[in-house]
């Protein structure tokens, strides 16, 4: 039997009765955990929220898992410290997701993820791997500034909007492999450590705007790769 219960009662037995495991459960309302201290892991796998969840400057001790999760309105996590993974494999948002200079000290997953807003990633740091692989951003994505302390996924991902990595920095690979970019893609001034992958079908509707010295880009697909070398002479 599915589990129901109100905002306040969630944050009762999330901070009050440190339960840790939510998963399936219906919130019936939007959601506030600002600035609370979740201090083990909280499990959010299969909840449905019914309203906006709120994360901002949240600190989560272990884990916060949001797997197959649904968010009816925007899902804040702005400043917010994960001290382990943050997955987010499968889950709806129906608004915008807000992740501006938040921290996880492990990986961020959100493939095959649904964001029927923006998602902004401005400023946040990633001490691990950021996958986005299959993922669908209905309006912008967002990492200007951002840090990646391992390799970002894009692979087969598809960006309504513009992609903008202006100024962010990778520290190991960035894969673009199969992308759709309906917008702009924005990678000025960007640092990729290692190399850049945009396989064999990447497809950007508009412009590429590129500048990125020394850093090795493989580019298969013929198109692209014109586009590239005209934006470059």
């Amino acid at each position: 039997m599915t589990e129901t219960m109100t905002p306040e009662e969630f944050v009762t037995a999330a901070l009050k009765e440190a339960r840790e495991d939510f998963r399936g459960v219906i919130v019936n309302g939007s959601l506030s955990l600002y600035n609370a201290t979740v201090k083990g892991n909280l499990d959010l796998s299969d909840a449905t929220v019914k309203g906006n969840l709120d994360l901002s400057d949240a600190t989560v001790k272990g884990n916060l898992d949001l797997i197959r999760a649904t968010v009816e309105g925007d899902l804040y996590l702005s400043d917010a410290t994960v001290e382990g993974n943050l997955d987010l494999i499968r889950a709806t948002v129906e608004g915008d997701l807000y992740l501006s200079d938040a921290t996880v000290e492990g990986d961020l997953c959100l493939s095959d993820a649904t964001v029927k807003g923006n998602l902004d990633l401005s400023r946040a740091t990633v001490k691990g791997n950021l996958d986005l692989s299959d993922a669908t951003v209905k309006g912008n994505l967002d990492l200007i500034r951002a840090t990646v302390e391992g390799d970002l996924y894009l692979i087969e991902a598809t960006v309504e909007g513009d992609l903008c990595l202006i100024r962010a920095t990778v520290e190991g690979d960035l894969c673009l492999s199969d992308a759709t970019v309906e917008g702009d893609l924005y990678l000025i001034e960007a640092t990729v450590k290692k190399v850049i992958y945009c396989g064999e079908n990447i497809v950007i509707a508009f412009q590429c705007h590129l500048a990125f010295p020394g850093t090795p880009v493989h580019f298969n697909h013929k198109k692209l790769d014109e586009l590239f070398k005209k934006l470059t002479d």
